[in-house]
């Protein structure tokens, strides 16, 4: 079985999961771009019954706009973020930024593409581009 560890930028906030690691993605919504001060959100998922937090973590809910309801757990201390998801499934999804060995992210899809600053869409091509010539 999986395990891994992570924390938060000011070492206050400490996890453990244990499990199967999931899907690895990168979101482009609107609030992942907002949480995450960034362009995108990179998450992966793990199973939410191996997890173990320790330290001063705080979380919030809000509709996603889509009939679901989201969760965002961070440090209370310095604001990091730590995971996320929908209450109601059996996995949540840590931030990528948060783990001790970022090696362990692999993204394989990007969704939310529509959401995309145009900039960043903008970008992307030009990467793309130069990357194939």
């Amino acid at each position: 079985m999986e395990s891994i560890t992570g924390g938060c930028g000011c070492g206050a906030v400490r996890y453990r999961a244990k499990g199967p690691i999931g899907f690895h993605i990168l979101c482009q919504c609107r609030f992942c771009q907002r949480f995450s001060g960034s362009v995108h959100s990179a998450l992966l998922a793990v199973p939410k019954a191996g997890l173990v937090i320790e330290g001063p973590a705080k979380g919030y809910s809000y509709d996603n706009g889509l009939g679901g309801i989201r969760l965002h757990v961070f440090c209370s201390i310095c604001g990091c973020g730590i995971h996320g998801g929908n209450p109601d499934e059996d996995f949540v999804t840590l931030i990528a930024s948060s783990l001790d060995d970022p090696s362990l992210f692999a993204p394989t899809e990007v969704i939310n593409r529509d959401e995309a600053a145009p900039w960043h869409k903008k970008a992307a091509d030009l990467i793309l581009h130069d990357e194939a010539g």
